[in-house]
């Protein structure tokens, strides 16, 4: 008796999930794509989808024809605009993504630097004391090196500071901001153009 009633309730639930199974055939027979990229995309439509007629009742389907595809080409264009500018807006965060690590790299580095000149400082400071008792050739060729090494460096060194200062002051000042808010007349101004300019 068990079995023919556990039978009985796996039956019904077979027939009722085959009604699901065909209730849910009949929706998605019923859902049109278009519809659903209008409701997405927030468009109403002009006309309507569905509708009954009468008889003597005419209808133009060229008209129809011709707003949908109007309609179509015009949600197909928004669309484009819409991935273009959305892979523009991708491509910018992706580069200023790539300029921030780069930047803290550099940084990193210059602060590496700063350190090891701060000991090449102190080991160059040592070196009169250091000169061989019985020069040679090697010795002179060696400190000539090292001599065009430390010059070299130091108009290196001049000239990022030379930079570091000019972009210190621009940040003081506030430059870019000025920029933003006065635009090109503010870039292209004679008075700006010469502070600007290198020399």
């Amino acid at each position: 008796m068990a079995n023919s009633t556990k039978k009985s309730q796996r039956a019904k639930q077979i027939e009722n999930l085959n009604e699901q199974g065909g209730l849910m055939s009949s929706l998605a027979s019923n859902i049109d794509p278009l519809n659903i990229l209008q409701e997405i995309v927030g468009v109403k439509s002009e006309y309507p989808q569905k509708q009954e007629f009468r008889p003597g009742e005419s209808i133009e389907i060229s008209k129809i024809e011709k707003k949908l595809d109007n309609r179509h080409q015009e949600v197909t264009s928004n669309w484009h605009e819409f991935s273009i500018f959305s892979e523009e807006k991708r491509e910018s965060e992706k580069r200023l993504a790539e300029l921030k690590t780069e930047l803290d790299l550099i940084i990193k580095e210059v602060k590496v630097l700063v350190k090891s000149t701060q000991n090449i400082k102190e080991e160059i400071k040592d070196m009169p004391e250091q000169a061989p008792q019985n020069p040679g050739t090697y010795h002179l060729f060696f400190f000539e090196q090292v001599l065009k090494i430390i010059r070299t460096a130091r108009l290196e060194i001049e000239k990022a500071s030379i930079w570091l200062e000019a972009t210190s002051k621009r940040a003081r000042m506030k430059y870019w901001n000025r920029y933003k808010k006065h635009g090109s007349s503010f870039l292209l101004s004679a008075d700006h153009y010469l502070t600007r300019s290198a020399g």
